[in-house]
């Protein structure tokens, strides 16, 4: 049996989750153009919310744009990290499961932002939804809301189930996968290596299947206008407005 998301990142993932991404400031720099360019500066004074900010790379883009952002994870560690890198900016990071951030009285956001893979960490089709439409209850008329997930609707085949995600020097991060009707079983395979000698650190746990039409129903349905769908290496981006 698979462990949970959170077990996972408490477990093994958050102390190698920034680095398996790259330089931070270059994967920060990099999202701070991608919202840009997706005319998603702030005008004036406008508040955000970062679901699922894991160390920080959406949230920290976003208070350079101008944003007051409110961050949200359910990983310590990686608030932790984010407090850290975002000291001088207005980012007020907490730990917190998304799921229920509808009940912690935020309220009146200009943007709300759900990407990495936060939305296919979630339980099932129905825990979306319901987030969904706690993202519409808690922007403001005419609000933005982004989501970012990876696709997994194909299913991988033989060999290339197995994908390199980053090695370094002492860390070799191999990912392995099994898709399932409705979910992904995931591996993370980490080797480390210390004074010469390498470990293996193994933990799995699962992700949803999400279908990127499916998900823009269901935004349509708790009261969103979609304004645009884009892939980019085998990522969805949906960005809607609160009508």
């Amino acid at each position: 049996m698979s462990t949970s998301v959170k077990e996972h990142y408490d477990r093994l993932l958050a102390r190698h989750y920034t680095w398996m991404f790259g330089d931070p400031e270059t994967v920060i720099k990099r999202t701070e153009q991608w919202f840009e360019d997706h005319g998603l500066r702030a005008q004036g004074a406008r508040r955000a919310l970062d679901l699922g900010c894991g160390s920080g790379f959406q949230s920290i883009a976003l208070a350079r744009l101008g944003y007051a952002v409110d961050a949200l994870d359910f990983c310590q560690p990686l608030v932790e990290e984010l407090r850290m890198r975002a000291r001088g900016l207005p980012v007020i990071a907490q730990n917190m499961d998304i799921r229920h951030f509808d009940m912690a009285g935020l309220r009146d956001f200009d943007l709300i932002v759900c990407m990495g893979d936060t939305l296919v960490h979630l339980e099932s089709r129905e825990e979306v939804r319901k987030l969904l439409g706690d993202c519409a209850h808690c922007l403001k008329s005419g609000g933005r809301l982004v989501l970012g997930f990876r696709d997994m609707t194909q299913a991988l085949e033989g060999p290339a189930r197995f994908v390199p995600v980053r090695s370094g020097t002492d860390v070799v991060f191999t990912c392995f996968l099994e898709y399932e009707p409705e979910t992904v079983h995931v591996y993370d395979v980490i080797h480390t290596r210390y004074e010469n000698e390498w470990t293996m650190h193994v933990s799995d746990y699962r992700k949803l299947r999400l279908d990127p039409q499916c998900v823009a129903g269901q935004a349509q349905e708790v009261g969103f206008t979609l304004d645009k769908t884009e892939r980019d290496h085998g990522f969805v981006h949906i960005i809607a407005t609160r009508q």
